[in-house]
């Protein structure tokens, strides 16, 4: 087998895919977004982006998720890539904060002058 013929060979597969991906999203069933799979048991749902994950690709062991389950049902759950994104946006804004209260002090410095 040449390179042309795995090249074309893994173009079909990936093909393959996409489209039974896109046949399950026609047919309303929810894909895990880290192994495109149908997501239907042991799954979790994220309360900023609302994917479902399953368990396995939480990256919760299956201890860490069968205590959680029913706190999760009541305080909720966020995936590891919301949580990032969380956690940089909420640093921006930390230093944002302390980027103007160094000017308003400046300005109070001025203004008592």
């Amino acid at each position: 087998m040449n390179v042309m013929d795995t090249e074309h060979e893994l173009l079909h597969i990936v093909m393959d895919k996409s489209l039974s991906l896109l046949e399950e999203r026609k047919n309303n069933d929810v894909c895990c977004p880290h192994c495109f799979e149908v997501a239907k048991e042991n799954c979790l749902r994220c309360d900023i982006c609302t994917q479902v994950y399953h368990q396995q690709c939480s990256g919760l062991t299956s201890e860490v998720f069968d205590s959680l389950v029913d706190i999760i049902r009541h305080t909720g759950w966020v995936c590891l890539d919301c949580r990032t994104k969380t956690c940089s946006m909420l640093n921006a804004f930390r230093v944002a904060l302390t980027q103007i209260q160094e000017e308003l002090a400046d300005m109070r410095t001025t203004m008592a002058w």
